[in-house]
């Protein structure tokens, strides 16, 4: 198969949140974004078991908003930046792939995803190797913030 073979695509790349697709290729997924669900039918049946990322706030699933390449160029340079700190200076744990915490704020409670965390090891709560949620608070959240469209700003 010849390199041009392999990249030749059949639908223009989407670009700007945008793309041009035949009505029968397209495959939608129904989004929660907006529903309210109880906090343990959050952590039970929503956190790890649908293909949207969604966060809850105060009851309702907000959906995580995609990012973009700048974003993730911006998050790579960070994340080197601090995993050859954190070599160099063992004082913290990272951690990404999608692991949630729970926060008590002045007014509600809420259930975040952060694109990078970290947690101290004098934090009071461990993160451990096996964890899939941190039960703690993590001492520094790290977001990328979408832009694509109004709701992801105000949000």
């Amino acid at each position: 198969m010849s390199t041009s073979e392999i990249t030749k695509h059949t639908h223009p790349l989407p670009q700007n949140g945008t793309a041009e697709v035949a009505d029968e290729d397209q495959v939608l997924l129904e989004s929660d974004d907006g529903r309210y669900v109880t906090e343990t039918q959050y952590w039970e049946d929503v956190y790890q078991s649908t293909e949207l990322t969604y966060e809850w706030n105060n009851g309702r699933l907000e959906q995580k908003p995609m990012s973009d390449y700048a974003q993730f160029l911006l998050y790579s340079w960070f994340f080197d930046l601090l995993k050859d700190f954190l070599h160099v200076n063992p004082i913290a744990r990272m951690t990404g792939l999608e692991i949630g915490f729970r926060m008590q704020l002045a007014r509600k409670t809420v259930v975040r995803i952060p694109d990078l965390g970290i947690v101290l090891n004098s934090n009071i709560v461990p993160l451990l190797d096996k964890d899939r949620s941190y039960q703690g608070i993590f001492d520094i959240c790290i977001e990328s913030l979408s832009d694509s469209k109004q709701k992801y700003i105000d949000r």
